[in-house]
């Protein structure tokens, strides 16, 4: 497995948080153990918060003078701030990440970067029905917009973190892969966009 620094290194402060209050960082990664529970969980699940930051959104990512489309800021944020702290913040130990397939270049660009340190991480987008697989995706899960809302509401619940269903579909395809005995012991990671 290859060193990842990408210039970053490990930084203590970065962790997994127990419940959002607690959470530090722009774009935290919380715990979210009843869900997991409830679905007989074989690791860690997480939920990826906000990593759309302001800067990505308004396109300060870019040197001055690029003409960035909403695909390239998702593409750039996957790339520059996703990726790397999800890798940070687990130290690297990630069995798959879950992703809502509305966002293809994120799907793409993650898959990238996760591949290129580590073959066997799985990404997997949550697809609207009928879909199909978005590029670079190891798989994928097809998502009823009923499910979509039905988890959003779920994770509400059970771990108390609010999100919308783009998170939805996100936490729907990680609760159907959490129990595979390939991912025991690892983190299953939820990127709740929205």
């Amino acid at each position: 497995m290859p060193d990842f620094h990408f210039g970053l290194g490990i930084d203590k402060n970065h962790h997994i948080a127990d419940a959002l209050p607690q959470a530090n960082e722009a774009s935290a990664l919380v715990r979210l153990p009843k869900l997991g529970e409830r679905y007989g969980a074989a690791g860690c699940l997480l939920g990826k918060t906000e990593f759309r930051r302001e800067e990505t959104r308004s396109g300060a990512l870019f040197r001055a003078g690029d003409a960035a489309t909403a695909e390239e800021c998702e593409r750039k944020a996957a790339q520059l701030s996703l990726a790397p702290e999800i890798l940070r913040q687990t130290y690297g130990k990630v069995g798959a990440v879950t992703v809502c397939g509305d966002l293809p270049q994120t799907v793409t660009a993650l898959a990238a970067l996760l591949h290129a340190y580590n073959k066997e991480i799985r990404v997997i987008a949550a697809v609207p029905v009928g879909a199909g697989a978005p590029e670079g995706a190891d798989d994928y899960v097809e998502v009823s917009d009923a499910n979509r809302a039905r988890m959003a509401q779920e994770v509400k619940s059970a771990d108390g973190v609010s999100v919308g269903p783009r998170s939805g579909a996100a936490l729907f395809a990680a609760v159907k892969i959490i129990s595979d005995k390939k991912l025991k012991d690892k983190n299953v990671i939820a990127v709740l966009a929205d």
